[in-house]
């Protein structure tokens, strides 16, 4: 199992020069670890490229199709007080904005 965050798992979504190497990846992995607002993050990815005219109408609503289709399989890591009190531990020694420091925190 290895920890996915939104920048890897965008590209399944929507093509990217990086899918083709990603998807192989992704689905030679028995399960995928997600921080607990990963497919928050991924969905705003999707709605930022619709609205930037990078990305129909229609794709965009068949990429957050494929996005639940996944979200189904994936294990999420809750906040927990662990996760919480490592993201701020983080925030003090990296140069990470929240909800990257939670991430990081949920992978650690």
């Amino acid at each position: 199992m290895k920890f996915w965050d939104s920048s890897a798992l965008v590209p399944l979504l929507v093509e990217e020069e990086v899918s083709v190497p990603l998807r192989d990846l992704y689905l030679g992995e028995p399960g995928t670890i997600v921080g607990w607002g990963t497919s928050v993050e991924c969905a705003s990815a999707v709605s930022r490229l619709e609205r930037e005219e990078r990305l129909s109408p229609r794709a965009a609503t068949e990429a957050l199709d494929r996005l639940d289709h996944l979200a189904r399989h994936w294990h999420r890591i809750e906040p927990g007080d662990i996760v919480l009190e490592t993201a701020r531990r983080f925030l003090r020694v990296h140069a990470l904005r929240a909800a990257g420091s939670l991430q990081l925190a949920a992978a650690f």
